[in-house]
């Protein structure tokens, strides 16, 4: 009988499972892969490497893959690999068309078709900016002795302080988890011992019969106190207050007996019965222990739930479902407002970077009206005519329509609104974004922050 031999497990499947158990072990934590100097390698390379990306992108894996190449350079290098693919595709076309031409539109499908991959592929393009001469400047001062010092130093407290946070704080709260734990399982094995256990029976036993005894002195005091006084020694009284006498001995050899137990603890320690008592009935102990062990259960809590990425802004989200049929009217798949959706995300977070942030919901405004085609560039032309005049675009989605363009209620310029479905579209949306929002929109602060912010990105 032959053994079935297995088969190799090709790489790409070996890599990505190493990548799960990578993204298992981060959890909260987001993984980045970084892929620089595409561009520089043989071009059946890259092509081996965009495919891994796709494979990779396509996955459920929760990670971000940044690319770097120079698209200009890439582009040829795929396109040539596709050549097979449309040559095939091409052998149905009239064969008696000149080679020359037959050679020329050979390239420009192979373009195509490898801009088409990349544009499936990449979500959003960001241009590296050049460096102004003010800007190398700076890098020139930054790299002086004394600045390398300030460096030095404040990298020294970025250590300190990635220390205390990501080993010395969990270690603390580690030990102080440790500590209280101890001691709760040390003060409730100390409670619940078999010496003590037995012990507080018979002081139980011992409280009970001194209990029956008080009522039984209590008792006898009464019918002293119903009798009245007399010196007849036959009288019922002097019976009494005989059995009152007896029972304050009893009472008094009881509480000394009482007083007289002891409890074996797990130390071998002798304490006595009133020694318990004060330990049972003073709380502030076994308090601060509790409270160290609610403290240290807490804290851990906290770090290992804290998250690492930054959730989105809920007016950010009711922004985003108000205009979200603006923003895909012209490419209605999610791909396309994923990445709408994500290029929203890096302009916030540059302006925050730069200085100039600006309000979320304005940038998904301008956003949404930029994909109708009313860009910001219409107020370097009127005054009027500009974005930032809520009454203009109010007057764009009432307007009656000249396909394929829209009227302007302001004057005999035309904007590139189309169909009454788009009207609708960006009537409804200014109605719900007046009644969520009311008073805000876009002026011209956001509409240069909005210019600025989207400078270098294209969104593919």
């Amino acid at each position: 009988m032959k053994l079935l031999k297995s088969k190799p497990i090709p790489l790409r499947y070996k890599v990505k499972r190493t990548l799960e158990d990578i993204t298992w072990a981060l959890k909260n934590h987001p993984m980045v892969i970084f892929i620089d100097d595409l561009d520089r390698c043989p071009s059946e390379q890259v092509l081996k490497v965009l495919e891994f990306v796709n494979f990779l992108s396509s996955d459920n894996l929760k990670s971000y893959i940044v690319l770097g190449m120079d698209l200009d350079k890439v582009l040829p290098s795929i396109s040539g690999e596709f050549s097979s693919i449309v040559e095939e595709s091409l052998k149905e076309e009239d064969e008696k068309e000149d080679e020359e031409v037959r050679r020329k539109r050979l390239k420009e499908e192979r373009q195509k078709y490898a801009q088409n991959y990349l544009e499936k592929l990449v979500n959003i393009e960001v241009n590296v900016p050049k460096a102004n001469p003010e800007e190398l400047a700076d890098l020139a001062e930054q790299n002086t002795s004394a600045n390398k010092d300030e460096t030095t130093r404040q990298d020294k407290w970025d250590w300190a302080i990635n220390f205390f946070d990501r080993k010395l704080f969990p270690l603390i709260l580690t030990g102080l988890f440790a500590f209280s734990t101890y001691i709760a399982a040390s003060y409730y094995s100390a409670l619940n011992s078999k010496e003590f256990t037995e012990t507080r029976k018979q002081q139980k036993k011992t409280e009970k019969a001194l209990k029956q005894t008080k009522i039984e002195i209590k008792n006898s005091r009464t019918i002293l106190d119903k009798l009245g006084n007399t010196f007849d020694e036959t009288d019922k009284n002097i019976e009494e207050l005989k059995n009152v006498q007896k029972l304050l001995k009893e009472q008094s050899l009881l509480e000394k007996n009482l007083e007289s137990q002891i409890f074996f603890t797990e130390n071998n320690i002798y304490i006595k019965k009133k020694d318990v008592d004060v330990l049972l009935s003073n709380w502030a102990v076994p308090m601060l222990y509790l409270l160290i062990f609610i403290f240290a259960s807490f804290a851990l809590f906290i770090l290992f739930s804290r998250k690492k990425e930054i959730d989105d802004d809920p007016i950010f989200i009711k922004a985003l479902k108000i205009w979200s049929p603006v923003i895909t009217y012209y490419e209605n798949t999610p791909r396309h407002f994923k990445r709408s959706v994500n290029q929203l995300r890096l302009m916030a977070m540059r302006g925050e970077l730069k200085g100039e942030a600006s309000d979320i919901r304005n940038l998904v405004v301008l956003k949404a009206l930029k994909e109708l085609g009313i860009g910001t560039e219409l107020k370097n032309t009127n005054p009027i005519l500009t974005i930032g005049n809520v009454s203009f675009i109010e007057g764009l989605a009432n307007s009656s329509h000249e396909e394929p363009m829209v009227q302007n209620p302001f004057g005999d310029s035309f904007i590139p609104l189309q169909s009454d479905h788009a009207k609708r579209a960006l009537s409804n949306a200014l109605a719900k974004h007046h009644q969520e929002f009311n008073g805000t929109w876009p002026g011209e602060k956001d509409i240069d922050a909005f210019e600025k912010l989207t400078r270098g990105i294209v969104l593919r």
